[in-house]
């Protein structure tokens, strides 16, 4: 029997800010990525990631509404954890035969259901609209950071969203996918505040940029075409 079980520490951005009092000085974001995003990883986290996608996507299918419920609330927050971890009960379908046990934490499978959602309907959505908005427009919509992970992964969707649903598109630990990640680069460090250092995995990047594009989409997508 497949068993789902889950890591009690919870995945965090290692985003590590040197300031004396803790909090970012606003306004004052660097313009290059102080550290590397890491692509170096064992066949064992290759094929576990590789699971986990599939389960989250089968979990999506099974539970929509659930899906969609983990995803309203504040990325990587207790309040999301928690969702998740009691919820995921009743999706026997989703777990398998294979013998394996797979260990995860939740911020891992709710990046997974982000995955699938834009797969399912925004593949060939027109995202441009997400990088032409200013602050003002998107904070009326109501599309504005509740923690510092939003924070960070809002501005890498908005500087080049196509390229993050490109890079989310690919299947985890592919030639794509380390092909992808270098347009995703260049943008890290504009995202960072003065003071704060980059320590991050290709699959720590996706965890983070998968629920933040998945909600760009959902706000930016339901505001009407001009003329409408």
């Amino acid at each position: 029997m497949f068993r789902l079980l889950f890591l009690v520490a919870p995945a965090a951005l290692a985003v590590m800010g040197t300031t004396a009092s803790g909090e970012p000085e606003i306004g004052s974001r660097i313009d290059r990525a102080p550290g590397a995003v890491q692509s170096v990883e064992s066949e064992d986290q290759a094929t576990a990631r590789r699971v986990m996608r599939t389960f989250a996507g089968c979990v999506v299918r099974s539970r929509q509404r659930w899906a969609e419920g983990a995803l309203e609330l504040p990325l990587q927050s207790p309040e999301q954890n928690r969702y998740v971890q009691s919820g995921l009960g009743g999706i026997e379908n989703c777990m398998g035969y294979s013998g394996l046990e797979l260990r995860f934490r939740p911020p891992s499978i709710v990046g997974g259901m982000a995955e699938e959602l834009i797969a399912m309907r925004y593949r060939s959505a027109n995202i441009a609209a997400i990088a032409q908005m200013t602050d003002e427009n998107l904070e009326a919509l109501g599309l504005v950071a509740r923690n510092g992970n939003e924070d960070f992964a809002l501005c890498v969707v908005r500087r080049d969203p196509s390229a993050v649903r490109e890079f989310l598109a690919t299947r985890p630990a592919s030639p794509p996918e380390r092909e992808q990640v270098g347009r995703i680069v260049p943008h890290l460090g504009a995202c960072l505040y003065q003071g704060q250092t980059l320590d991050l995995s290709v699959r720590a990047l996706r965890i983070l940029l998968a629920p933040s594009l998945y909600r760009a989409l959902v706000t930016v997508t339901a505001v009407p075409a001009a003329g409408n």
